[in-house]
């Protein structure tokens, strides 16, 4: 579908303004599109859209119930608006699926330290650093936890 991957293309460009405008008329010429749904979510998380990345994971969702970046977006979006408990609970149920995704652990410790639990934010920011030694958000973590760079 040309429109879709016209979309992409400005997203990778940069052009997240004109990226979402052409997600969104994929969505309407495609309406039953997840690609369409997963992909506008990239501009709007590069544009810090979090009600509209929530609201398009839920979409998403709704037909596709385990869908992965629906889901690891959901989990990042009620992050970013500030609900941690629910954020903590959702990316808990995405490790239970995918118990050695670095990204799912990451946010699992940025939820747990973001509340206070520094000891258990620890030990997720320590497990995901074995998938992804390179992770600057990882590294972060730890620092912040008293671990230090690795």
């Amino acid at each position: 579908m040309p429109t879709l991957r016209r979309a992409w293309l400005l997203h990778l460009g940069g052009r997240e303004t004109e990226s979402s405008a052409t997600y969104a008329k994929a969505r309407d010429l495609e309406q039953d599109s997840v690609e369409a749904r997963l992909g506008a979510m990239l501009p709007a998380i590069a544009l810090r859209r979090w009600p509209e990345v929530e609201s398009l994971a839920k979409t998403v969702l709704a037909v596709e119930p385990g869908n992965y970046f629906a889901s690891l977006r959901l989990a990042f979006a009620t992050y970013n608006l500030g609900r941690l408990a629910e954020a903590e609970a959702l990316y808990r149920k995405l490790l239970a699926r995918y118990p050695s995704d670095a990204d799912v652990r990451a946010g699992l410790g940025w939820s747990l330290f973001k509340q206070g639990n520094r000891a258990e934010a620890k030990r997720e920011f320590l497990q995901a650093l074995a998938s992804a030694p390179r992770s600057k958000s990882i590294a972060e973590g730890l620092r912040l936890v008293g671990q230090g760079e690795r």
